[in-house]
């Protein structure tokens, strides 16, 4: 189910935009999320923030359970910051497996900027920590997100090597 836009039957151009597409079971990879009730009025039930320059408040955010894993769009990561955000990307996506895997009514939004590389990073080793294997987690999130998406030849290195 792509979320992009107004829904077809409902016009209402006052409603916030939900830019988002799910690329496994549940899991759906996005751009900055808008604040207030539109991602759990959308069914979303939790919302994880990867952008490091987009790290809003979760009182934006009602109903909705926030997870924090900020880092840089950056594919020049060396030394302790690469090992630090190795560190912290994989520990949110075993997190976000052991959602889908425990909590089959969880729907999960992860986000950062524009929701091409940082997001589908973390929903890519998601998905590779569920069971898919890495070559088609990269096809699947560039069949359904954008075909440029895990353009980043250090963050679709660390999806293929997981």
């Amino acid at each position: 189910m792509a979320i992009r836009g107004i829904d077809d039957k409902d016009k209402d151009e006052t409603r916030p935009r939900i830019d988002a597409d799910e690329v496994h079971a549940r899991i759906y990879v996005g751009s900055v999320p808008p604040r207030g009730f539109a991602l759990a009025n959308a069914g979303f039930t939790h919302l994880v923030l990867c952008a490091a320059e987009f790290q809003l408040p979760a009182e934006d955010f009602p109903r909705i359970e926030v997870h924090r894993c900020p880092f840089d769009y950056n594919d020049t990561y060396s030394g302790r910051a690469y090992q630090r955000m190795q560190i912290a990307v994989r520990d949110m996506a075993r997190r976000v497996a052991n959602l889908h895997r425990k909590q089959t009514s969880s729907q999960v939004l992860i986000t950062c900027a524009a929701g091409i590389n940082r997001s589908a990073l973390v929903a890519g080793l998601s998905m590779v920590y569920i069971g898919v294997p890495p070559a088609d987690v990269i096809h699947y999130i560039r069949k359904r997100r954008f075909p440029y998406s895990l353009s980043n030849k250090l963050f679709e290195r660390m999806v293929l090597t997981a």
